[in-house]
C-alpha cells in the first residue's frame, strides 16, 4: 500500500555513503522540511537517508551504518524521545532533535534520553550542518 506523499520516505540514493561521506540518518514526518535539510546537508558534504517514521528509522539503521541520527520529536508511530534513547543506548552515533517542542520539559526529555543538541524549528540549515560537523568530530574521536 503507497504511503502518502506527507510521510513518504526520500528515495534518493545515499551514494555519498560509499564515497567515505558521513552518513546521517534523518527522520522527520514532513516530506518538504526532510527533503530541503537533507538537500542542503547533501551539499554540504553528507550522505543523507531521510525516512518519516520510526518504523523506517529502525530498518535503515539495522541495514547501513551511520554516523548522526537527526530526529524530529513528533512523528505519527513513536515519539523521538524513544528514538533518541534507543540510539545513544545501542549505538555510537551522535543524535541531534530538531523539533517545533520549545518547551523547557521537552528539551531536558530529550537531552536526557541521549540527544547531543537539541534544536527548534525552523532550522537554519548552516547551523545545523556545522553542528553535524562538530558533533562528528567528538564521536570519530
Amino acid at each position: 500500500m503507497p504511503q502518502p506523499a506527507s510521510i513518504a520516505s526520500d528515495s534518493r540514493p545515499d551514494a555519498g555513503a560509499l564515497e567515505g561521506r558521513p552518513g546521517i540518518l534523518l527522520v522527520d514526518d514532513d516530506v518538504d522540511l526532510r527533503e530541503a535539510v537533507g538537500d542542503y546537508l547533501r551539499l554540504a558534504g553528507f550522505a543523507v537517508t531521510g525516512v518519516a517514521t520510526a518504523a523506517e528509522f529502525y530498518r535503515k539503521l539495522a541495514a547501513a551504518e551511520f554516523e548522526l541520527a537527526m530526529i524530529d520529536l513528533g512523528l505519527p508511530d513513536q515519539d523521538g524521545v524513544s528514538i533518541a534513547s534507543f540510539v545513544a543506548e545501542r549505538t555510537t552515533m551522535g543524535v541531534i532533535v530538531f523539533t517545533g517542542r520549545r518547551d523547557t520539559a521537552s528539551r531536558l526529555s530529550a537531552l536526557r534520553a541521549g540527544a547531543d543538541l537539541y534544536f527548534i524549528k525552523p532550522v537554519d540549515s548552516v547551523e545545523l550542518a556545522a553542528a553535524a560537523r562538530n558533533l562528528l568530530r567528538r564521536v570519530r574521536g
